[in-house]
């Protein structure tokens, strides 16, 4: 103990040092909570689909203009989009802006994959496969993530997602946008 410190000093430094520890990980434990918490964000349902060529599961993040309960007779344009996990904020904010009239329907990764896979790549898993279009020259690669899968994924977007959207909320089909 420095000459000058007393008991009450060397505390309070002692005091310091454990909250800047707990401030700098508090953050990680808030990125550690959001995976496992439901998402939301207001006027946005969550709903599950399902690809009825693969069987695979997949959410839809649907963000509805602030006027839609009340308007019933009016279509609003739609924006897809994919990776919706990643994109929802910021197209969120950027249509509250510039094109406050529009559904926004993001589409999730695949929900139900390998759980050793998900916890080696992480929740994004699917991306591998669903959005590259050529297959990997090494086989053990494209075992592992089945890369070119693309056309399939468009079928599920354009038969299963779109479909879905159309016949549940109200859209005009000829103002539909993809961002992805």
């Amino acid at each position: 103990m420095p000459p000058n410190e007393s008991k009450v000093d060397k505390y309070m430094n002692s005091l310091k040092r454990v909250m800047a520890i707990f401030i700098f990980l508090l953050p990680l434990s808030a990125v550690e909570a959001s995976q496992t918490k439901l998402y939301e964000m207001p006027r946005t349902q969550v709903l599950p689909i399902k690809n009825t060529e693969t069987g695979g599961q997949y959410e839809l993040y649907i963000k509805l203009p602030e006027d839609y309960a009340e308007n019933d007779d009016i279509k609003y344009p739609v924006i897809y989009f994919t990776d919706a996990e990643w994109h929802i904020d910021l197209l969120s904010g950027a249509t509250e802006y510039l094109m406050s009239k529009a559904i926004l329907v993001g589409i999730s990764w695949q929900k139900n994959m390998n759980e050793d896979l998900l916890e080696d790549v992480g929740a994004h898993l699917s991306r591998f496969r669903d959005y590259s279009i050529v297959k990997s020259n090494k086989p053990e690669r494209q075992t592992k993530y089945q890369y070119g899968q693309a056309s399939s994924h468009l079928k599920f977007i354009r038969n299963d997602v779109i479909k879905t959207v159309e016949k549940t909320y109200r859209i005009d089909p000829k103002s539909r946008t993809y961002f992805g």
